[in-house]
């Protein structure tokens, strides 16, 4: 028959197991959202880009210099979103790692 303190060890062990795999799974979750989000971006990139090559020419004067001024600036920041995204992903890919090493090693 186990003593109480195996048991209790057991039982801490479980804890711990359990708080690590809700981390994981809201990791992945989070991970999911994100890779959702970026692909909302760039679908919403491709509209814009499609627009700007419809519309570009036709704006002359300070209307055409505001709308360059503005799609070079949305164009900036879909390229750091993408790379803040890429970024942000890989570290929960290495997060998620290192919880599943701790798992596997409990």
């Amino acid at each position: 028959m186990p003593d109480i303190i195996e048991m209790e060890a057991r039982a801490a062990r479980a804890a711990k197991q359990i708080a690590i795999m809700k981390k994981i799974e809201s990791l992945q979750k989070y991970q999911m959202d994100l890779g959702d989000g970026m692909d909302e971006l760039r679908r919403n990139k491709q509209n814009l880009k499609a627009a700007h090559e419809t519309y570009l020419g036709q704006w002359t004067g300070k209307g055409g210099t505001a709308y360059k001024e503005l799609a070079e600036d949305l164009n900036s920041l879909n390229l750091q979103m993408e790379f803040s995204g890429s970024e942000t992903i890989d570290a929960i890919n290495q997060e998620i790692s290192r919880l599943q090493q701790e798992l596997n090693s409990l």
